[in-house]
């Protein structure tokens, strides 16, 4: 794509466009895709906050940090749920948790 002489660079313009037409597409996808997926976990992370967990959970140290990581919830859940319903949440699965359960809904 690119031409180096001594007199100076050069670009090959139908290299560079056959190169990002069908990848760029989709790498495009693939991209927006993963972007859309990291956004939404970090939706779903800050609602499901350590402090938040903590205050009603009382779980301090490495017990906040196991349950934060296994039983955060999905991100539709974190969109949709009113407060009460999201704080029930973390309530019931802090009693699975402290149960010794390792996923959601397993008292069910």
């Amino acid at each position: 794509m690119v031409i180096i002489t001594p007199m100076g660079v050069g670009i090959n313009i139908q290299k560079l466009y056959r190169a990002l037409s069908f990848s760029s597409n989709r790498s495009k996808s693939t991209f927006r895709k993963r972007l859309i997926a990291h956004e939404q976990a970090q939706f779903a992370s800050e609602r499901f906050s350590d402090s938040l967990v903590a205050r009603y959970t009382g779980l301090r140290g490495d017990s906040l940090v196991q349950f934060v990581n296994r039983f955060q919830p999905a991100y539709k859940f974190a969109l949709e749920a009113s407060d009460y319903d999201f704080i029930l949440y973390i309530r019931q699965t802090c009693d699975s948790f402290r149960l010794g359960f390792n996923r959601p809904g397993a008292l069910r």
